[in-house]
């Protein structure tokens, strides 16, 4: 078991509890739905998708199914309080409760006749406090008794829920004009503000039509002189750190006028929450051919 991880017993139920870090929505999981049966097929757990948000109520559905030659007068699922999930309703309301630090969905009694289904949703919402990029590993207890038989757990499945991680990128492109010259230095800053660490980040600037030539000063940005457009890719910026990159830009003899040049992210790996802080303008000025302003 990876991470942070406990064993709960409760009667005959073992669950299995992890709580550590994960891939989150850019890792090897990609948000699917999600469904385990036991191995007797007698209870099926759907889930709509693996990908979940702190705050979110989720629709954990129970379909308990009678194999046996009598009625079942216990068939439950149980789930640890544990967890960072809290049962916050129940359809119908009656056949969820909460015993001896356990959730426990029932669909007997009322006594399961043979070779009958019956379905329990319970719907549980994720701690608002859980860490982003964070796995949530769920394993339920299954119990179940017949008509004047004993108490029986069966294995199932277990699951994991995946809080994606978040990385909120800044981008600032500041303009820099020499005294004499056709030339302008344009450094792009980029910083990340969490909570997570962003493992990819790429950034495009688009510069003015006039635009003849330029040169980055590192590998990490390219020109295409075409679309008039430097992208420039940064990797592993942890929260709070900020990195920069610089290119030259050359304009020709009929630059006059605005040069406006836009800085802008087109991929940030994990998602960026927040778009108010994804594009920088960096405005100057042609007065002439070997003069440009950049206030």
């Amino acid at each position: 078991m990876s991470g942070r991880g406990k064993w709960v017993w409760q009667g005959v139920l073992m669950f299995a509890v992890v709580f550590a870090a994960g891939p989150g929505s850019s890792g090897a999981a990609a948000a699917s739905p999600i469904v385990v049966v036991d191995s007797t097929s007698m209870l099926r757990i759907a889930v709509a998708d693996d990908e979940v948000q702190p705050g979110q109520t989720l629709a954990f559905t129970h379909t308990f199914t009678n194999i046996f030659n009598s009625p079942l007068v216990a068939s439950y699922a149980s789930y640890p309080v544990s967890l960072p999930l809290t049962l916050t309703g129940c359809v119908p309301v009656e056949a969820c409760t909460q015993v001896s630090g356990s959730y426990r969905i029932s669909a007997a009694p009322p006594d399961l006749p043979l070779g009958e289904a019956r379905t329990v949703t319970a719907y549980f919402t994720v701690s608002p406090s859980v860490p982003r990029g964070s796995r949530i590993g769920v394993v339920a207890g299954f119990s179940f008794r017949e008509r004047g038989g004993t108490l029986r757990s069966g294995p199932m499945p277990g699951f994991d829920l995946y809080v994606p991680a978040q990385a909120d990128i800044g981008v600032q492109l500041r303009a820099q004009a020499p005294l004499l010259g056709s030339n302008v230095l344009y450094t792009l800053a980029v910083r990340n503000d969490g909570p997570n660490d962003a493992w990819l980040t790429l950034v495009k600037t688009t510069l003015p039509a006039s635009v003849l030539l330029v040169t980055p000063s590192s590998d990490d940005c390219s020109f295409d002189v075409g679309t008039r457009e430097v992208l420039c890719g940064m990797y592993e910026l942890a929260p709070g750190d900020s990195r920069s990159l610089s290119f030259t830009a050359y304009y020709g003899v009929l630059a006059l006028g605005p040069l406006d040049a836009t800085a802008t992210t087109t991929q940030v790996d994990p998602a960026d929450p927040n778009p108010q802080n994804d594009s920088s303008t960096a405005s100057c000025t042609a007065l002439t051919s070997l003069l440009i302003s950049c206030p």
